[in-house]
């Protein structure tokens, strides 16, 4: 069983427009909760014709009971122990175990 040690937020993408016709796009909060935060897996990829690192991050967290529920293309903001930020996009969304109990999030890594 994961410890969930660490605490997230979940966010969301929203648009607003303004009187003038322009969009503007931000995140905001919609949940924060403990997680349990793992790095599963890595690879490269091209990007800007620089080879890019992919890490795969698993994000174990409660199953919600009320509230908004996460969904893919939403962000994990994780704040590590060293005060460093990460962003992660979620891909996907996993029903972790019997009796609805945990979720895992398969999140990428925002590098930019």
């Amino acid at each position: 069983m994961q410890k969930l040690r660490y605490r997230i937020t979940l966010e969301q993408l929203t648009e607003t427009q303004d009187s003038a016709g322009q969009v503007s796009r931000t995140w905001s909060e919609y949940r924060t909760c403990f997680a349990d935060v793992k790095e599963s897996t890595g690879r490269e990829q091209m990007l800007n014709d620089r080879q890019m690192p992919i890490v795969a991050i698993n994000v174990w967290m409660r199953y919600p009971r009320g509230g908004r529920f996460p969904e893919a293309h939403d962000r994990v903001v994780y704040r590590e122990t060293t005060g460093r930020t990460r962003y992660l996009n979620i891909d996907s969304i996993v029903q972790a175990g019997t009796g609805n109990r945990k979720l895992k999030l398969v999140c990428k890594e925002d590098l930019n």
